[in-house]
């Protein structure tokens, strides 16, 4: 599995928080499996801090596109304004 970003990161924080959060591929496979077994409308998860800053991801499924998103906001919260970044979970079942 892997993640393909909506808008390629081009800024530097957009690139180190999407390396950052590229790092964490094995726990987002593992959250994403939890996420269709339990039928659940979205998920999310904070790693730990990257460089002092908190991350928050969300996933969901983006019934129109049909496939799997994450959303990657700025703090420990979703939903207040626009992700940093986003992108489509490329995943098979």
């Amino acid at each position: 599995m892997r993640i393909v970003w909506e808008k390629t990161p081009e800024r530097e924080d957009e690139v180190k928080v999407a390396e950052f959060i590229e790092g964490k591929i094995k726990i987002i496979q593992d959250l994403l499996l939890i996420y269709i077994r339990e039928g659940l409308s979205a998920l999310s998860f904070t790693p730990q801090p990257l460089g002092g800053s908190f991350y928050t991801c969300e996933i969901k499924y983006h019934r129109h596109d049909r496939r799997y998103i994450i959303n990657v906001w700025d703090g420990v919260r979703v939903g207040d304004g626009l992700p940093v970044i986003y992108g489509y979970l490329d995943y098979h079942e």
